[in-house]
């Protein structure tokens, strides 16, 4: 998520057109609204405006109650005048079956990264169940069926979700993820990619995996790394250099998560976030200084995230969203 375009776009009125339930038409800058219809994923350069969503509200959560099909379908709405892609995270969940359900029947200008989210398979790690490696094949096997199910809609899978990062809650050992890359390459004949924190990327595992996949897919998040919005971008745009220097310059790297939470916890409670680093006006600032660069150097980017989610609970994890749980548009998102 190139400077002169942004500073000689002017700002105009832009209407939500959405389904009935959907929320009052709010204006909206015009860096904030979708390119013409983007080329062919992963691409050359930049290729259009990207998003990731999770669609959770208020009382819901993976474990428990799911989003309804008129929920997802008021959540697209909002989304497709602004976005051209939007990246989903666990393909075997009744939600996302509804998310290309309704992409399709409503004729939406949406395109999918659909993720398969992937359990501990690592041994001795705290998280390890035996059960996991049979829950990750169930995954997968749902990803290679949506994807060819939809595809017109699916552009491309994600195998696991920070599974190699050393801090990872869900780790996977890296001949097996390669092995499942490999696999869902063959099966559905799409691009696919492991979505990874920075590190993992810049790392010789990272490296050996850059090999394999399609693209890259990087995660990288300023504000974890205890930085204020006057440090945010110029963090960014060194761990996106360790990651291509690691890489080569010739291998297609997408940013999978980046973006500016509007609420962080104090140090004392969060030592990792700077103090009053999570607000509107900075998060703002980070997008359009990140969307200005991404065009400019041709780097997709998918802003993480589409709305705040409650269910990760009271601290900054919830609070990313370009709107509101309630699907109330942030500043960033807003015409002056």
């Amino acid at each position: 998520m190139k400077k002169h375009l942004f500073l000689l776009l002017s700002i105009l009125p832009v209407l939500l057109t959405g389904c009935q339930d959907s929320p009052a038409p709010t204006p909206f800058k015009q860096e904030a609204v979708r390119s013409p219809q983007p080329g062919d994923f992963p691409g050359d350069g930049w290729i259009g405006y990207a998003v990731a969503y999770s669609g959770f509200r208020e009382g819901q959560d993976p474990e428990g109650e799911m989003p309804t099909k008129a929920q997802i379908r008021e959540d697209l709405h909002i989304l497709a005048p602004h976005w051209s892609y939007i990246r989903l995270y666990a393909s075997n969940r009744p939600d996302t079956r509804l998310v290309l359900e309704v992409i399709e029947e409503d004729k939406l200008d949406l395109k999918v990264v659909l993720g398969a989210w992937l359990q501990c398979e690592t041994a001795g790690h705290y998280a390890y169940k035996d059960s996991y490696a049979a829950i990750n094949e169930k995954e997968v096997q749902t990803a290679i069926a949506l994807s060819r199910e939809f595809g017109e809609t699916v552009v491309a899978v994600t195998v696991g979700n920070e599974i190699l990062v050393d801090w990872s809650f869900w780790p996977v050992p890296l001949e097996r993820v390669i092995q499942l890359v490999q696999r869902v390459q063959k099966e559905t004949g799409l691009p696919v990619s492991v979505a990874d924190d920075y590190s993992a990327w810049a790392s010789p595992g990272g490296v050996k995996l850059a090999d394999v996949v399609d693209f890259v897919f990087v995660h990288t998040h300023p504000i974890w790394h205890a930085k204020g919005i006057e440090d945010g971008f110029s963090d960014f745009l060194e761990t996106f250099e360790q990651v291509r220097n690691a890489v080569g310059h010739d291998k297609r790297i997408i940013i999978g998560e980046t973006g500016w939470a509007t609420l962080t916890d104090p140090p004392e409670k969060e030592p990792l976030h700077a103090t009053g680093a999570g607000n509107e006006p900075d998060q703002e600032r980070f997008f359009i200084e990140l969307h200005e660069w991404a065009i400019r150097e041709g780097v997709p980017v998918f802003w993480f995230e589409a709305f705040d989610e409650p269910w990760k609970g009271e601290g900054t994890e919830g609070y990313w969203g370009l709107y509101s749980v309630d699907r109330k548009p942030r500043k960033v998102m807003q015409s002056k």
